[in-house]
């Protein structure tokens, strides 16, 4: 009960904010006359051997027709339509929690149904008015159902945390011991210890050292793709990291009751009481909005989206996903293949299979890399609810699993020289790197010791740097 409240009360957050924002991108569809940069429906535009149904990603189309808007016009159309879907499941989610609440007050379930009707209206309404062609009295009805949408959004929300039935969490015992024999000195992050001292709590809240490796990975998409000037390197990057800040910035907001209760995470910024949480939100939203304003200003629109879209999708994995299943970490790695892409899309303007394959890359790397430390910090995960791969598969099968991604993940790095996107040397590093990642991911499977899976976690992060150095340096020397 206690934690399926939680989630309740972040997931009306969740969706009071993204139907926030749909709205906002809607107004600007209508002011900027988009709405028929796309005029087909639920896809975007399309030629007419297509059919009527359109194009679900139309970036992805070099002969697609613009029907003479723009293409930043075409993007804010589809975005708002990629919103719309996003909002669809959350506010699904949102009724369909309140409906299974035991206790919970009338109200909060009738708003949540009626969310829901309001919203399958807003999605009718948009269909008609595309397809109508943006009649005055479709785009009225749609913008006035809009607010519809928001009202109940709010009453929600403000049902949810008015509540005489909320759960307030209260931290376990912090100080229990993780799990392990030889656990060491362990911090998630100890190489950046001193800097996060020295600067202080907000350096803390943006994971420093996790920002390092996905600018890394933006600047080697970035060069992947092609031969960019030195402004639009900083630019996107600037963008990136922003984008990057934010969405550790919300997942230490969105986390902070389960930190609270896990020794490793203890003391952070907004557990330990550092940070207030409604500033850490706060500089989670400003960074985004600076992010966005940044990429879309100095780079281009499917940039900027694609980086608030990697945003989203982490804050999605923090509510929803990393409570609910063992799974989390797997599905969530997907957010981390948002720098590549972001770094692809501001060079091309387009997205390739060779940022998809590096964005692979970090999906598969991804669960090694957690679940190494999570074999550490078991009972820290236990103790908190998280339903980890440990916890829930054991830790056999975790070690198996960890063999399994490593090897994979080996695979994709591989894979570029096959596909002439890298040369030999980059190979020769790639095989060496990856060699000793497997050794790694293997002897775990043999030793079954906490000790040697630190090292693995340890070294899955100086893999994944040199890896991305190497695929710079083989560019840029090549």
């Amino acid at each position: 009960m206690v934690r399926s409240r939680a989630i309740l009360e972040r997931l009306a957050v969740a969706t009071l904010v993204c139907t926030f924002v749909l709205i906002v991108v809607g107004a600007y569809v209508v002011t900027t006359g988009a709405g028929l940069s796309c005029p087909t429906w639920p896809g975007c535009f399309s030629d007419a051997d297509k059919g009527l149904v359109g194009n679900w990603f139309p970036f992805l189309d070099p002969h697609a027709n613009l029907h003479g808007y723009t293409a930043a016009m075409v993007a804010s159309e589809w975005i708002h339509r990629f919103l719309a879907g996003v909002v669809t499941l959350l506010v699904a989610g949102i009724a369909w929690m309140a409906w299974r609440q035991r206790p919970v007050e009338k109200g909060l379930r009738v708003f949540g149904v009626l969310s829901l009707v309001f919203l399958a209206t807003q999605i009718g309404l948009g269909g008609v008015t595309v397809l109508g062609g943006n009649s005055a009295l479709t785009v009225v009805a749609h913008q006035a159902n809009a607010m519809l949408v928001l009202s109940c959004v709010v009453a929600f929300n403000v049902l949810v945390f008015a509540s005489p039935h909320r759960v307030r969490l209260t931290p376990e015992d912090p100080s229990a011991e993780p799990s392990g024999k030889e656990p060491g000195n362990m911090t998630s992050r100890p190489w950046t210890a001193k800097l996060q001292k020295r600067l202080g709590p907000w350096v803390e809240l943006v994971k420093p050292g996790i920002l390092f490796l996905l600018v890394l990975c933006g600047a080697a998409a970035m060069f992947l793709a092609g031969t960019p000037s030195a402004h639009l390197v900083a630019v996107t990057l600037l963008g990136g990291a922003l984008a990057a800040s934010s969405a550790a910035a919300f997942n230490n907001y969105f986390d902070r009751e389960r930190d609270a209760q896990m020794k490793r995470t203890a003391k952070r910024s907004v557990p330990s009481g550092r940070i207030q949480p409604w500033w850490a939100l706060v500089f989670a939203f400003a960074l985004e909005i600076a992010s966005f304003a940044v990429l879309w200003w100095q780079v281009n629109l499917l940039t900027a989206a694609l980086a608030l879209g990697g945003v989203a999708f982490y804050v999605w994995y923090t509510i929803w996903l990393k409570p609910t299943t063992a799974q989390n970490i797997v599905i969530g790695g997907a957010a981390g293949a948002a720098p590549a892409l972001v770094g692809w899309a501001a060079v091309t303007g387009n997205l390739g299979v060779p940022a998809l394959l590096l964005g692979f890359i970090i999906f598969a790397w991804t669960p090694p890399h957690f679940w190494a430390l999570a074999l550490v910090y078991k009972k820290d995960y236990e103790t908190a609810a998280v339903p980890t791969y440990p916890v829930v598969h054991g830790e056999d099968s975790t070690r198996r699993q960890i063999l399994v991604y490593s090897v994979l993940t080996v695979l994709a790095t591989l894979a570029f020289v096959p596909l002439k996107v890298l040369g030999l040397a980059y190979g020769a590093i790639a095989l060496v790197l990856g060699a000793w990642f497997v050794y790694l991911a293997a002897k775990l499977l043999v030793t079954k010791d906490n000790r040697t899976a630190y090292k693995l976690f340890g070294y899955s992060i100086v893999y994944l740097a040199l890896l991305f150095g190497a695929m710079v340096v083989d560019r840029v020397v090549a």
